[in-house]
């Protein structure tokens, strides 16, 4: 992936499709977790305006906020 390539040292892209399906991540807090308000301040960091930042830095495409 290019977000890969672009922050290994000497690696490049080989090859890149342009009709290729959306790859999406999703992220969740888990019912379970230890600790559940780590785990909901962590998907809120990630979803918000900093955590959004970030992605959109290191070559992710986001999605508006809903």
């Amino acid at each position: 992936y290019a977000t890969d390539a672009a922050v290994g040292k000497g690696t490049k892209v080989a090859m890149t499709v342009a009709d290729g399906p959306p790859i999406t991540y999703s992220v969740a807090a888990l019912p379970g977790s230890k600790n559940p308000a780590s785990a909901e301040a962590f998907v809120a960091f990630l979803s918000g305006p900093e955590g959004r930042a970030v992605f959109t830095k290191r070559g992710f495409v986001t999605f508006p906020e809903s």
